[in-house]
């Protein structure tokens, strides 16, 4: 037979861990809501990332809006009159504020920097990603 502090301290148990039951789940909800309210957070920035993220066009230095890449890669050649390689060249003519704009400037205009010197011959490609203005004596 269970004597009546056995049954009082059974009791206390059961209530005990239903209470700690009660506030796990209410832990868990509370715990899903912040984690829902981060993730819409994340998912707002991304969205504002996406909406406001600049093209190369805009990425230009003053210097050089309004003329075409091609246009602006031989500006920047004619003036340094010295091999360049293409990061230098990418950062000449644009004011990237991002490793990401950096490399999506560098990505628009590397297709130019080949088809002015392999295809338009503007300048030259001496070696890989390194190029220089037709009038320079390497």
């Amino acid at each position: 037979m269970v004597s009546e502090t056995e049954t009082r301290a059974l009791n206390v148990g059961q209530v005990a861990s239903t209470s700690s039951l009660g506030a796990d789940e209410h832990l868990k909800g509370g715990l899903a809501n912040v984690s829902s309210a981060f993730e819409d957070a994340g998912l707002e920035k991304a969205s504002y990332q996406n909406r406001h993220q600049r093209n190369p066009v805009e990425m230009k230095r003053p210097q050089y809006l309004g003329l075409t890449f091609a246009e602006s890669i031989e500006k920047v050649l004619n003036a340094h009159q010295e091999p360049m390689l293409a990061d230098r060249i990418v950062e000449a003519i644009f004011d990237a504020e991002s490793e990401e704009e950096f490399w999506r400037a560098k990505n628009s205009l590397s297709v130019e920097l080949r088809r002015g010197a392999e295809t338009h011959k503007r300048w030259k490609k001496l070696a890989r990603n390194i190029y220089a203005s037709n009038l320079c004596n390497e």
